[in-house]
């Protein structure tokens, strides 16, 4: 590996590179030099410089709003900019397909109490008989 013509104390780059030569990737992360006519400073290795472009534009988005994340986890897309604080989906869709699971989950979560609650049916154990019935004499 060449040794590195631009000694410049660069936090964002030296960070790429530790990442870019650690594996999986292991890439070469040689550099042209200052006076090399051609690309002064670039990588030599095309996908390298591809990948520490993309890496510098990335540090460089900020949202201009905060994003979340859809509660939904089949959502298509799931970041979104919220309306309001307590917004958990992003779309209506996705809050009834939410409103469902929260339905759906609670149901089970209370059935076994719902049915020893509940009167015994005919034919069960404990249920009156059609002949007890207290309203025929």
């Amino acid at each position: 590996m060449p040794t590195d013509p631009n000694p410049e104390p660069d936090p964002e780059r030296a960070a790429f590179e530790a990442w870019i030569t650690a594996p999986p990737i292991e890439a070469q992360v040689g550099r042209r030099g200052p006076d090399d006519p051609s690309w002064p400073g670039q990588y030599f290795s095309y996908a390298v410089q591809l990948a520490w472009e993309a890496w510098q534009a990335a540090g460089r988005w900020i949202p201009d709003e905060p994003t979340r994340l859809c509660q939904n986890t089949l959502c298509a897309s799931p970041v979104f900019v919220p309306t309001h604080h307590k917004q958990l989906y992003c779309s209506p869709s996705c809050a009834a397909a939410g409103l469902r699971a929260y339905h759906r989950r609670r149901w089970h979560e209370h059935q076994q109490a719902r049915r020893q609650a509940a009167e015994p049916r005919h034919g069960e154990p404990g249920a009156p008989s059609r002949g007890d019935d207290e309203g025929s004499a």
